[in-house]
């Protein structure tokens, strides 16, 4: 299975806490994936901090996971 973890616009506003947490979700999620299909061709992520106000930050995320026959994609955002 190929995992691709991208951080895009913001990327820098990640902290190392930020990445480990999301490689540690990343590495759970992979997990529960394979025992549902047996060939995942992609299994993706994509973090995007929107802004950084203070101590607040705003992220979107986006996940998609491709397997034959099917493409299954999910979107998280938060906004005020």
């Amino acid at each position: 299975m190929a995992i691709k973890i991208s951080c895009g616009k913001g990327a820098e506003n990640l902290s190392d806490y930020d990445k480990n947490l999301i490689n540690g979700l990343t590495e759970e999620y992979r997990k529960k994936i394979e025992r549902h299909f047996e060939n995942v061709n992609l299994f993706e992520i994509r973090v995007k901090c929107l802004s950084k106000e203070g101590n607040v930050k705003r992220y979107n995320i986006d996940a998609r996971v491709i397997v034959p026959g099917f493409n299954f994609s999910a979107s998280a955002d938060e906004r005020s």
